[in-house]
């Protein structure tokens, strides 16, 4: 224990002067050496007595356990607040502590950022309601590390960078560097607060108290986290990382969830538009938005500064096997529109041109759908009607 600095056990018992052995409060004699002690600490020597007992909490083949002394060490240093030094279980707690306040603080603005981008139907500095995941996620990783799980510490971390990982893989940066750094810090500690406060736990319950044969009382208790939170969380955690992790290693072919301005679009999937020959050499992408699940070409819907341009199985003109409808502004009579309330269902949109009648979803995320629809508004100069769910076929 002497490595790390630790305070022996029976610092506040009575020290004989013979071994210089701890001994509890109101003993006799030594239970080490067998020295008489005084009522002023000093102490006779005797030989102990024939056949004598083992103490308690050992067998009798152990015999006499050996002194322990604890070697001169030299004072060690605090550290700093960034990579404080881990001395005892004080100072481990405190370590892993900084891991609770990281964790809570990215799962309070990510939960709070998620329900308000719930509320308005808009997204909130990129989030939307899916961020109510990781607001989760990071609620249950400061309660684990609460409670000094090492899984927690080490799932913070990693669910924190693949975030960052994340950001990065879509375009979208990373802002807030100093902040990064903090909680990137405050997350290693923890981690190295976690695993050291169960070794120092395990060393410190090692030591036997010779009259009880109980470990120190006063050594806390290391409840482990019930067994169906450890499978609940773990399941969890595991669902979250594999979702980022299919995000990153998806083809950037692969579509959007949300309604995209043209100049959103990546440049893997303006390539694919522009392959398939549906746009004039000076038309310019202004929304975009594919309800395609591995491929936008499974169904997407463009407007551009020049014609309302719809892609999918179900727009092929009469004499021609290309699947795409091309709409000038003036060619459309009237917009219908079903705005959807909820995050996880699109609005649906039906368009009125030469007797016809065509439809297309769009996206109710970060209120692409209505961004959508007010350009249309503004190109064809018709204003949009609200319709039911029902009104479409």
């Amino acid at each position: 224990m002497a490595e790390f600095g630790l305070a022996s056990p029976w610092r506040d018992k009575k020290t004989c002067p013979q071994c210089q052995q701890e001994n509890e409060p109101g003993r006799d004699f030594c239970w080490a050496c067998h020295a008489k002690l005084t009522e002023e600490g000093s102490s006779s020597v005797s030989d102990p007595p024939q056949n004598a007992p083992a103490p308690e909490g050992l067998r009798p083949d152990q015999g006499i356990p050996p002194v322990y002394s604890p070697p001169e060490v030299a004072p060690v240093k605090k550290g700093n607040r960034f990579f404080p030094q881990v001395t005892d279980l004080e100072s481990a707690a405190d370590a892993a502590k900084q891991g609770v306040w990281a964790a809570g603080i990215v799962a309070a603005v990510t939960t709070t950022i998620a329900l308000i981008s719930l509320t308005t139907g808009t997204s909130v500095m990129g989030l939307d309601g899916l961020a109510l995941l990781d607001g989760s996620a990071f609620a249950l990783i400061a309660w684990g590390i609460h409670r000094k799980s090492r899984v927690a510490s080490v799932s913070g971390l990693l669910l924190y960078l693949f975030e960052l990982l994340a950001a990065m893989a879509d375009g979208e940066g990373v802002r807030g560097g100093v902040t990064i750094i903090f909680f990137l810090i405050a997350f290693g500690n923890s981690i190295r607060g976690t695993f050291a406060y169960h070794k120092l736990h395990t060393q410190l319950k090692s030591v036997i108290d010779p009259e009880t044969g109980l470990p120190d009382s006063r050594i806390p208790e290391l409840r482990s986290l019930p067994m169906p939170v450890k499978l609940l969380g773990g399941v969890f955690l595991a669902g979250v990382v594999a979702l980022v992790l299919l995000g990153l290693l998806l083809p950037a072919t692969v579509p959007e969830t949300a309604v995209l301005q043209g100049d959103q679009l990546s440049t893997d999937l303006h390539a694919i538009v522009e392959s398939l020959d549906i746009l004039e050499p000076t038309e310019r992408i202004l929304y975009f938005y594919s309800d395609g699940i591995w491929d936008i070409k499974e169904g997407f819907y463009l407007l551009t500064n020049q014609a309302l341009i719809l892609w999918g199985e179900n727009f092929v003109p009469e004499g021609t096997a290309i699947p795409v409808i091309r709409l000038a502004p003036s060619e459309i009579t009237s917009i219908g529109v079903y705005y959807s309330d909820s995050w996880i269902e699109d609005s649906v949109v039906r368009i009125d041109s030469g007797g016809w009648n065509y439809q297309f979803p769009l996206s109710v995320e970060n209120g692409g759908d209505r961004s959508f629809i007010t350009a249309l508004e503004e190109a064809t100069g018709v204003a949009s009607t609200m319709l039911e769910l029902t009104d479409f076929d």
